[in-house]
């Protein structure tokens, strides 16, 4: 483990030391030297104090002979290789309460370590429940962070983002919940958010050595945290990405982290994908968590996550064709290299997973239509998705909105406003023809449709419209009709 001058001062803080360092002194130190050679801390008498000298500055130990000093610095190097080597097993063995517990021998300071879904996996121990502020003890004894901590965090800091890789200083003035400054890191696997480690300044002010040794624990835990296992379940991404992306998720963790949007179960939702760097042109990393971070700002209320090369933005409701959402998506299309793609609705968060493929789709059919334009809705190639689909289940995910609604009243209720729908598009959409066909008065038949075209948010005066209708109404019969229980 490389070190840097900050990270030796750090062990030095007990003795009688000047310190003179450059606030971004490197970690690339290997050892001690009583002779100048590169990458090491270089240390020679000076009269009575002794000087170690290194990348970024030195410490000047105060009355102490230059053998004594050599020994002691050897040791800080010494003491840093075991406990990166414990901190490494640890890691590695998933023990995130020991990685939390090995960190207080360095920090001294609290330290809580968090999956993606604010659920803690390891906290120093070495504070009690009482020994910091409200929402530590709250933490300590629930186990994740309060849907105060996490609102208050969203609105006092909405210009910092805590959901881009790295590191993020925070503070608060005037929190009843939350006292102390620190530092928080977002920690990231293959470009997704996997959890994060809070350092708060508790005992002592933090400082770069403080920030180098902290990203050196993020290194490690990152590629473990973020780990996929072979059932497709990466426990600690946030649960939202992986309901979005079909992965397996817990469903009462899924409950819990409703509760911090406001959402409930059985919503509607909608999900919006932003393309970034679409073909031509190039984005970098930074360029493209500065868009998120700007579209996390801009869309508070919405969920808002990466899987590159796509930002997801999930809402509850739906991106109205306009509507204050997508007007603001696209007037951010029109100051950036982007696509967006924008899904049905869909009901209930356990159907999200329909929402993705839905939004990818809308980009790829899309654009193969208007290569000019850069947003897409799916409503509008859901046709060309149903005959593309590779299996009957996949293309019943794309009917138009509410059709499956219609179809339950019709065979959960008696309703036959399913009948009437047919027979008015099988009829040209004659009022006269259908009255005829279903013996009905022509006024019921004309309140019928308008109910039904109110339900399904389509005007059958549209060409496309009557032939996505006709479709998802085929689709639906031959479904049920082939998934119908067997006497």
């Amino acid at each position: 483990m490389k070190l840097s001058m900050w990270m030796i001062a750090n062990r030095l803080s007990e003795l009688d030391l000047e310190i003179r360092l450059d606030e971004n002194a490197p970690a690339i130190l290997n050892s001690t030297r009583m002779a100048y050679a590169t990458n090491c801390v270089y240390i020679y008498a000076d009269k009575e104090d002794t000087v170690c000298k290194g990348e970024g500055g030195y410490i000047r130990l105060q009355n102490m002979d230059i053998i004594q000093s050599f020994e002691i610095i050897q040791g800080i190097f010494d003491f840093y290789q075991d406990w990166a080597a414990q901190i490494e097993k640890a890691a590695m063995e998933r023990d995130y309460q020991k990685v939390a517990g090995l960190s207080y021998i360095v920090f001294h300071n609290p330290m809580v370590i968090f999956d993606a879904n604010q659920q803690v996996l390891g906290i120093t121990r070495q504070y009690d429940e009482n020994s910091l502020d409200s929402e530590w003890a709250y933490i300590y004894k629930y186990g994740h962070a309060s849907l105060n901590a996490v609102g208050q965090l969203r609105h006092q800091y909405s210009d910092i983002d805590f959901s881009r890789h790295g590191e993020q200083a925070f503070g608060f003035d005037d929190s009843r919940m939350m006292s102390f400054s620190g530092l928080s890191y977002c920690l990231e696997f293959a470009g997704t958010i996997c959890g994060r480690i809070n350092l708060f300044s508790y005992e002592r002010q933090l400082n770069a050595g403080d920030r180098q040794l902290l990203e050196f624990i993020a290194r490690q835990l990152e590629p473990v945290m973020g780990y996929t296992d072979i059932s497709g379940r990466t426990a600690n991404t946030n649960i939202f990405y992986n309901v979005l992306i079909g992965r397996p998720y817990d469903k009462s963790l899924l409950e819990h982290q409703l509760r911090y949007y406001n959402w409930n179960h059985s919503d509607s939702f909608s999900l919006a994908l932003i393309k970034v760097a679409p073909s031509g042109s190039k984005t970098s990393a930074s360029d493209f968590d500065g868009l998120m971070h700007t579209v996390s700002r801009i869309l508070s209320g919405c969920l808002v996550l990466k899987k590159i090369p796509y930002i997801m933005v999930l809402t509850r409701g739906t991106f109205s064709k306009p509507g204050a959402i997508s007007f603001i998506l696209e007037g951010i299309a029109r100051n950036n290299p982007v696509k967006i793609g924008y899904s049905l609705p869909c009901q209930g968060i356990e159907n999200a997973h329909i929402l993705y493929p839905q939004a990818e789709a809308a980009i790829q059919f899309g654009g193969l239509e208007d290569s000019q334009n850069n947003i897409f809705y799916f409503y509008d190639i859901a046709s060309d998705f149903i005959i593309a689909s590779s299996s009957l289940e996949r293309s019943m995910t794309a009917r138009m909105p509410g059709v499956d609604k219609i179809y339950r009243m019709y065979t959960e209720e008696g309703d036959d406003l399913w009948l009437t729908l047919k027979c008015f598009l099988d009829n040209e959409r004659s009022y006269v023809q259908t009255s005829s066909a279903l013996n009905m008065h022509r006024n019921t038949v004309v309140y019928r449709i308008k109910k039904a075209q109110e339900i399904l948010g389509c005007d059958l005066s549209d060409t496309y419209d009557r032939g996505y209708l006709s479709l998802s109404i085929k689709l639906t019969e031959i479904y049920h009709r082939l998934n119908r229980p067997q006497p």
